[in-house]
């Protein structure tokens, strides 16, 4: 099992994936000079700091964030996800995901169902990080989970270099190999949640003279 890169728990991939496991801190660190939020040594999101010494503005339980994410195996791939907070899965994996539950409970805020024709006319709209504004065109996302896939089923048929390992949320199975794709359902899932965790907020004191309300 991969073991995430910030928090150092192991995780399975498929019961982990759009689950908020883990959490981030999405602004940068002010070490030397204050951010357009928080003084020095405070992080921009939250006011909290990464310092035991600056209580009480130091935040005690781990993971270390404010904002709710996937468990990640690099920092790249953290990064990748505060630039871009969603997935696109087709439905043939997204059955084999726990993450499925979350879209009877809230479908518009953690997965949203494309899963005919008519859905691609959506207007799919995430809320990132502070408040940033995801536009998502479904369209352009059939085009690129459709394309992986051919490419990994043209590997899996021994008709090319695939890259590698396929990325877990593709799926070679539907895939045509006369390279016939047609419409393929799918989902858009959250990878990392759109507002501050309060329970973090609740441990750092400075925030209740200073917090900016989010989300």
């Amino acid at each position: 099992m991969p073991q995430c890169a910030h928090c150092g728990e192991r995780y399975e991939v498929a019961t982990s994936l759009g689950m908020l496991q883990c959490a981030v801190h999405p602004c940068s660190h002010n070490a030397r000079h204050g951010g357009l939020r928080y003084e020095a040594s405070h992080y921009d999101c939250c006011g909290a700091s990464p310092f035991k010494y600056d209580m009480p503005h130091y935040e005690l339980s781990d993971p270390k964030g404010c904002h709710a994410i996937d468990h990640t195996d690099s920092e790249e791939e953290r990064n990748g996800i505060l630039a871009r907070p969603f997935v696109c899965v087709s439905s043939e994996t997204m059955a084999r995901l726990a993450v499925l539950s979350c879209a009877k409970t809230a479908p518009n805020e953690r997965v949203v169902p494309v899963l005919r024709m008519e859905d691609m006319k959506k207007d799919i709209v995430f809320l990132g990080p502070l408040g940033k504004v995801h536009h998502i065109d479904a369209t352009l996302e059939h085009m690129r989970l459709t394309a992986k896939q051919m490419k990994h089923a043209t590997a899996a048929s021994g008709g090319g270099d695939g890259g590698g390992t396929a990325q877990y949320y593709d799926d070679r199975t539907t895939m045509r190999r006369s390279g016939n794709v047609g419409f393929l359902p799918f989902y858009v899932v959250r990878r990392i949640s759109s507002s501050i965790d309060q329970r973090k907020v609740s441990e750092v004191n400075a925030l209740e003279k200073c917090r900016i309300e989010y989300l």
